[in-house]
């Protein structure tokens, strides 16, 4: 990942310090997109106030895909979320679904998100991807 922008790249090189999660966000973005040499990425928005502060950038594959992700968060949360837009979808994904285990090809339509409902004892992931119902 490249930015003509210094910015970016001081938040992409602040990125790069905590490797486990930059590496996770790397192998997604391979998985789900379709990436050749080097990506240029930008800021896609910011927000920083009083109560928050939030970093997000994007940047496209060969396909002409749209990727979101934080660069920067204070909820720790959001680190491990993409958002990827294509000319019919939007889809998110939230890696922390993912726990521990190895995302590939074949799992990583489990991290797909749409709205989280949190319980008493746990919490619901509901996505309107029909392909995962019976």
């Amino acid at each position: 990942m490249v930015s003509s922008n210094e910015e970016v790249n001081s938040v992409l090189n602040n990125m790069k310090s905590n490797s486990k999660v930059y590496l996770k966000l790397i192998t997604v973005l391979q998985l789900l997109g379709n990436f050749e040499g080097k990506t240029k990425i930008d800021f896609y928005d910011k927000i920083d106030d009083d109560k928050e502060k939030k970093i997000r950038l994007w940047c496209t594959d060969s396909d002409d895909n749209l990727f979101v992700f934080y660069g920067y968060s204070s909820d720790r949360t959001d680190l491990l979320k993409i958002t990827k837009g294509t000319n019919e979808e939007t889809l998110e994904y939230d890696l922390t679904l993912a726990k521990k285990f190895t995302l590939n090809s074949n799992n990583i339509n489990f991290t797909r998100f749409n709205q989280i409902y949190g319980f008493k004892f746990g919490r619901l992931i509901t996505d309107s991807n029909k392909s995962m119902h019976p």
